[in-house]
């Protein structure tokens, strides 16, 4: 029936969705044939939740929190909003640019030193709906593409390829 976008009790944006009648009973029917057993919730080709069903869902509303999606972007997607990053702003648990960099540069075995034509931006992660630096340079004739969560540290890509000689 609806979508909504509400802050939990610590400020953080979550998602609600509210089902038709006929959504209830199906939503229902699912919990009650399966508790104890994980139950996937799912938009277009993504994965917005998977969690073990421990009682019946009998009001036909559920809500979506996790520490890392950005749900203000995912409900702009979800709705079809013009402009998917209005009202997204980057949380304040992001690791730094720095520290980003610094993984990158380690992985690619160098130091900034080193590095030409440093590119660095911070964007969500259309795949999983979070926050990723996407970190491009060159260090001898060597061209890295990667990408890092901006949550964990985590490298999500690490592309180089060489140019030159």
């Amino acid at each position: 029936e609806k979508i909504s976008l509400e802050p939990d009790e610590n400020g953080k944006k979550t998602l609600t969705f509210t089902t038709t009648e006929e959504g209830k009973t199906l939503l229902y029917n699912a919990t009650n044939e399966n508790i104890g057993k994980i139950i996937s919730v799912g938009a277009d080709k993504y994965l917005l939740s998977a969690a073990m069903v421990m009682a019946p869902n009998e009001i036909g509303v559920f809500t979506l929190n996790h520490q890392f999606v950005d749900y203000a972007y995912l409900y702009n997607y979800l709705t079809d909003a013009e402009d998917k990053m209005n009202g997204v702003t980057p949380p304040n648990d992001l690791i730094s640019e720095d520290t980003a960099k610094n993984k990158v540069f380690e992985h690619a075995n160098t130091t900034v030193d080193k590095v030409e034509g440093l590119s660095v931006e911070l964007k969500i992660d259309e795949d999983h709906f979070d926050w990723k630096y996407c970190i491009n340079f060159t260090v001898n004739g060597n061209v890295y593409l990667t990408e890092v969560n901006a949550h964990t540290g985590g490298i999500i890509k690490f592309w180089a390829e060489h140019y030159g000689d």
